[in-house]
């Protein structure tokens, strides 16, 4: 199993769930509020995020990270499902994709077992429908889960577990998202 592909595909996929998410949010919150920058997105980030704002001078969504968009987006669920239709399933899924952010941002030398990088996989799927993101981005998530479920070799072992040391300068956004990996497979 090439275990840098399929890393390398799920950081594509979260990339195009900040998008996705950044689009969505942009089209949504002044929907809710005129002054929805301060009211719904500062409001929303945590102490570290917000004086990251004010440190950087951000002054637009696409500036900031998943974690961020991903804090706005559940902090004014209600308000945001009510006006757009979002189902309880939905928030479910957003905080997935916390998890999921979290597990990517905050890889450790102990790996992730295959089945967690299938459910990751899954999770973008679903959250990437729900923010409407492109259907290319949708189906690539779609098609990563198909490659990891043929390359699962469940003969030689029940569980399969790729592990891996990575240090990320960056996990997301930015200009410089370089990657060093030393890996192996279990199995």
């Amino acid at each position: 199993m090439n275990i840098a592909k399929f890393s390398g595909k799920l950081m594509e996929l979260l990339g195009g769930a900040t998008s996705g998410l950044c689009d969505w949010l942009s089209d949504a919150l002044p929907a809710l509020d005129q002054a929805w920058w301060s009211s719904l997105v500062l409001s929303s980030l945590s102490y570290q995020q917000r004086d990251r704002v004010e440190r950087q001078g951000i002054d637009s969504l696409r500036q900031l990270d998943l974690a961020a968009l991903l804090r706005v987006m559940d902090r004014n669920w209600y308000e945001l499902s009510s006006k757009f239709n979002l189902t309880p399933q939905d928030r479910n899924y957003v905080k997935e994709m916390q998890s999921v952010r979290n597990r990517w941002a905050h890889l450790d030398t102990y790996g992730i077992d295959v089945d967690d990088v299938y459910r990751d996989a899954d999770t973008l799927q679903r959250f990437l429908k729900i923010v409407q993101a492109p259907d290319s981005v949708v189906e690539e998530a779609g098609q990563l889960k198909k490659e990891l479920l043929s390359n699962v070799d469940g003969a030689s072992s029940p569980v399969t577990t790729m592990r891996w040391g990575i240090c990320f300068t960056r996990l997301l956004g930015g200009k410089d998202r370089t990657m060093s990996r030393r890996w192996q497979h279990d199995g």
